[in-house]
């Protein structure tokens, strides 16, 4: 990933950094985390398709993942996400 690379990193060793520090903090957390957050296990669990995705966790650790997981991946994760996020965006409008 860009940001996390140890070369992209070095900038907030310089005068710079603290502003560089506050951009990063102001435009990459909050809303565009959230929507990352609830686009991931919606393109895994949908897109993908989680029979495709729960035969690669089979062949990655041994055995199949409970039933209970494919409820949070496809249905509580992202609900609770967006739940999240309305309530973040109504407490910005307001």
């Amino acid at each position: 990933m860009f940001i996390c690379s140890d070369e992209n990193q070095i900038i907030f060793l310089f005068q710079a950094g603290i502003f560089m520090l506050d951009l990063v903090d102001h435009y990459l957390t909050g809303i565009p985390l959230l929507v990352f957050g609830v686009l991931e296990p919606i393109v895994i669990c949908w897109v993908y398709g989680y029979t495709k995705f729960e035969a690669d966790l089979c062949i990655m650790i041994g055995k199949k993942p409970w039933k209970w997981w494919q409820l949070m991946w496809q249905v509580v994760t992202p609900t609770l996400i967006l739940v999240s996020a309305h309530c973040t965006m109504f407490a910005v409008v307001h």
